[in-house]
């Protein structure tokens, strides 16, 4: 019975080692038992550890390689620094912020600020002696680098003996700004800082522009607020004295005129909107002058001048700039140019043939570099406006609308001219954009 256990035994054994044998398997031989289990085991370890490792190898090469630069994908990420514009020609135009003479004289503790003219004198003997100060702020410089300034007088009068006096010394100085002209006479002038300029006798004339280069103390103190001082140092003479135009004489107040390099900058453009309607300021804004062939850019004025007097080389132009390129309107059906008048000059409503003409003109100008040498070509007449229109303290309206439909979203400029009769005193004032509340408007609907 054991025997036929055992061969049974064996049978099965027999049988098994066949199965496994025809089936590729094979049996340890040291554990005896088959290795398929084993290697099922096997492999889900080593899974899990190449896993492991992979993640580690990962992990080490992200801290030894450097992240690419993604900026150029990355809509968040800074733009490029963009270059600073260049440096360019400029011209500014300072006029005086306050200017006044004194005396010292019995009316020593007297202010003169509110005159017309600033009076230069040397009479110390009878106690006549008169200085003039004029005081300008150049903190709204966009100039980077001065290379000429001048200071700009108007001669108004010259005493009988003056011209004849060869000995006159006539110097320019520079004094602290800390003062007012409602507080200003003999006792409290400020004390000279340094001497400026010479001034040449003979270039003072009767209604004559007078030259003084001041370069060299504008470099030094550009952007701050500058006073200049005027003295007669020459023949002690109770007729020797000079007349000069103050700020209070409208367009032949003393100005600063500054040449250099820049960054021009025009205003930001933006409409008043309501009602259907956008109405804008302009974005520039001057006028021009033939009086003495080409004076300086008077784009810092408050007021602009129309005038035509070319026998007199005195005639005048007016030009306003606007920038409708952020408008909102889809369409124009009426634009208006309104301009505020100040002035209407004693003749001029006298004169029926007065031929006033808005024109439009090229843009490519700007404040500071504008002269009657360097104005525009006209590029089409807008209007002819009636004379009668004019009348001091009221604005003016001229109907522009048909050119504006044209040019909705660009920038353009009007030039008004007068071309009737050459007359002296035909001329017309208007607020430029420096006078607030009385700006140039652009009003389209």
């Amino acid at each position: 019975m054991k025997a036929m256990k055992f061969f049974a035994s064996l049978l099965a054994i027999l049988i098994t080692l066949t199965c496994f044998a025809s089936c590729g398997g094979s049996v340890d031989e040291t554990t005896g038992n088959s290795p398929d289990t084993e290697i099922s085991e096997v492999t889900e370890n080593d899974t899990t550890e190449k896993e492991q490792t992979e993640s580690v190898e990962s992990a080490e090469s992200d801290e030894m390689t450097e992240a690419p630069d993604s900026s150029a994908d990355d809509s968040s990420a800074e733009e490029p620094t963009k270059p600073d514009p260049a440096l360019e020609d400029m011209k500014e135009n300072f006029k005086a912020v306050a200017d006044t003479y004194v005396v010292n004289d019995a009316a020593k503790s007297t202010d003169f600020g509110s005159e017309d003219r600033l009076r230069v004198k040397k009479d110390e003997n009878s106690q006549m002696t008169r200085r003039a100060f004029i005081k300008f702020d150049t903190s709204a410089s966009l100039l980077d680098e001065v290379t000429k300034a001048t200071l700009r007088i108007e001669c108004q009068y010259l005493s009988k003996d003056a011209a004849e006096i060869s000995g006159r010394d006539v110097n320019l100085y520079a004094t602290s700004s800390d003062w007012a002209e409602s507080s200003f006479n003999w006792s409290t002038q400020p004390a000279v800082t340094e001497k400026i300029a010479d001034v040449d006798s003979a270039s003072f004339v009767g209604y004559q522009w007078v030259n003084i280069d001041v370069t060299d103390y504008v470099k030094a103190h550009l952007g701050e607020a500058i006073t200049f001082s005027l003295w007669n140092e020459g023949i002690d003479s109770e007729g020797n004295y000079l007349d000069f135009n103050s700020r209070e004489k409208v367009n032949h107040e003393p100005y600063l005129f500054i040449e250099g390099l820049g960054i021009y900058e025009e205003i930001e453009s933006k409409p008043i909107v309501g009602g259907g309607s956008e109405s804008w300021i302009p974005v520039a804004d001057t006028y021009v002058e033939s009086k003495d062939g080409n004076p300086p850019d008077l784009g810092s004025a408050e007021e602009m001048i129309v005038k035509k007097a070319d026998g007199a080389k005195l005639s005048r132009r007016l030009y306003t700039k606007f920038d409708t390129s952020g408008t909102t309107l889809e369409s124009v059906n009426k634009a208006t140019l309104r301009l505020y008048c100040t002035y209407v000059s004693k003749d001029a409503n006298e004169i029926p043939t007065r031929d006033m003409n808005l024109y439009a003109v090229s843009s490519d100008w700007r404040e500071g570099t504008f002269t009657w040498a360097t104005q525009p070509e006209t590029i089409e007449k807008v209007a002819d406006v009636e004379s009668a229109a004019f009348v001091a303290w009221e604005w003016i309206e001229i109907d522009v609308t048909e050119y504006v439909k044209a040019h909705i979203g660009e920038v353009f400029t009007f030039s008004l001219w007068n071309e009737g009769v050459d007359s002296e005193g035909n001329h017309l004032n208007f607020s430029t954009r420096e006078k607030e509340g009385f700006e140039p408007q652009l009003v389209i609907e």
